[in-house]
């Protein structure tokens, strides 16, 4: 026998099909590079079309995976101007990771939407399209430095946000004088 399945660009690898046994059965192997569901169809020596498999993306990869930092022209320490971060996961043949359960930690003073990292959250899931992304805020100006710690990653690079002092409060500030020499 010979079968065929759906493909999406050439990504199907086909074996041969063993001989039929007494009862009739024969195995026939498909794999695929495409995380994708696939029609199959027997070609031969009858045509039958119907069964489907899905293939799923593998473990994410670092050669195929980022992680990016969008930040306004000014990155107030106000507790409310954010920094977007985004991990996109993607698998050895590029893939999306979907439904990957990822964590990250923000270094820095603990502050803003999370008592613990300034991150709107630090725990999700990525998306069809493999990717996630949080909000980090700050009430101090300082550096901070974003981390994935799940999945993990081998050398999966680290991005940070600079964030500023905003302008002075007259109704937080004060002026003291001295005297002169």
């Amino acid at each position: 026998p010979t079968f065929n399945a759906t493909d999406s660009g050439a990504n199907n690898v086909y074996s041969a099909c063993s001989a039929s046994n007494a009862s009739g059965v024969s195995t026939c192997t498909l794999a695929s590079k495409k995380a994708e569901a696939k029609i199959l169809s027997l070609v031969t020596p009858a045509s039958v079309t119907g069964s489907s498999v899905t293939f799923i993306a593998g473990a994410p990869v670092l050669a195929n995976s980022s992680f990016s930092v969008t930040t306004p022209a000014t990155l107030t320490a106000d507790g409310s101007t954010q920094a977007a971060f985004t991990v996109v996961l993607k698998d050895a043949n590029g893939n999306p990771v979907t439904g990957q359960a990822v964590s990250l930690t923000a270094s820095g003073a603990s502050s803003g939407a999370s008592a613990q990292s300034g991150l709107s959250s630090a725990t999700g899931t990525t998306d069809s399209s493999g990717s996630f992304t949080t909000n980090l805020v700050s009430t101090v100006a300082e550096t901070r430095t974003v981390s994935l710690a799940s999945p993990s990653i081998t050398s999966f690079p680290t991005k940070t946000a600079t964030f500023v002092a905003g302008a002075p409060d007259p109704t937080k500030s004060t002026l003291v004088l001295g005297t002169g020499p």
